[in-house]
Formats: structure tokens, C-alpha cells, sequence
């Protein structure tokens, strides 16, 4: 199978054609297994939240979006999203990107892939976009219009007493 939408050639050095495709519910179990190891390598990520069984479901629902990226057909990473619909706005998340460490730059925000899922995004209703993650990802996505927008702290509340 194909990876869907062909974006044009990834830069004028490499002619190779630039491919993402949305996998859709009923597609899920025949991509899975594809991204399965790119999932895996950056659990440290998600695996406080969710187990892949749990992320296989929150695809399946629709609740995240399960994304392939390639080039001449092949896929060479995956990224989750998830719209966030909240009262006054839709918000795209990017939630996790990965894939094989050879192409990794493919996978930045700048490429025909970003801006078809931002184009994508904004056809479901979409006002803004957001990354969380890693201090880096600031020097890279400022390029691209994004703000820093705060910080994200967290506290684990297991060894809290209570009464």
C-alpha cells in the first residue's frame, strides 16, 4: 500500500517525491505494525500517559491522528496529533514525531508535510497549532511562526500525603 498525498520533491537536491497520508480508522491495523518501532524508540514521551494498546484505541476513535511520512512511496516516520477542541478554539497538538534517525531533519516543521497538516488542520476548524516538547524544538519552530507560549511543569502527586 501506497502512502497517500504526493507533496512534490523533498528539496532541489533530492528530486525524490515527498508523501504524507492521515491514516484513516480502517487503515489502522494494516499501519500499525509500521509504526509500532518509531513509537516505541520515543516512549519516554507518552508512556506516562498512555500504553500503545491505549494509543492504537485514541487512533482508532479519532480522538489522535496517526500520520506516515515518505518519501517515493516508503515511509520513514510517523507523527501523532490530536485535535483539542475547547470552547473558545480547536487547537492541532503535535504530539509525537519519529522515525529512522537517517531522515529525522525530513521530520522538522518547514516541510510540504507541515504545512499540509496545518492546511489539513485549519479545514477541520483549527485556529492555532501547538508543540509540546523538548527545549530545542523552541529554536526550530520559531522559524515557522510559533511563539513561546509559556512553560509546562509538572508535579507527581503519588507521594503526597493525604489524609
Amino acid at each position: 500500500m501506497a502512502i497517500g498525498q504526493v507533496l512534490g520533491a523533498s528539496s532541489v537536491d533530492s528530486p525524490r517525491e515527498v508523501h504524507i497520508a492521515l491514516i484513516k480508522p480502517e487503515e489502522l491495523s494494516y499501519w500499525w505494525k509500521d509504526a509500532i518501532p518509531w513509537l516505541e524508540r520515543g516512549a519516554q514521551y507518552w508512556n506516562e500517559y498512555y500504553n500503545l494498546s491505549d494509543l492504537y484505541v485514541e487512533v482508532f476513535r479519532g480522538a489522535m491522528q496517526l500520520w506516515f511520512v515518505g518519501e517515493d512511496e516508503a515511509p520513514f516516520g510517523c507523527m501523532l496529533t490530536e485535535l483539542r477542541k475547547y470552547p473558545n478554539c480547536t487547537v492541532l497538538r503535535f504530539l509525537y514525531a519519529g522515525g529512522a534517525d537517517d531522515r529525522m531533519d525530513k521530520l522538522t516543521p518547514g516541510s510540504a508535510w507541515h504545512d499540509f497538516m496545518i492546511q489539513w488542520a485549519r479545514k477541520m476548524g483549527a485556529t492555532h497549532s501547538e508543540v509540546k516538547g523538548r527545549k530545542a524544538w523552541e529554536r526550530v519552530l520559531v522559524d515557522e511562526g510559533y511563539e513561546f507560549h509559556g512553560v509546562f511543569l509538572r508535579k507527581s502527586l503519588e507521594k503526597v500525603w493525604s489524609n
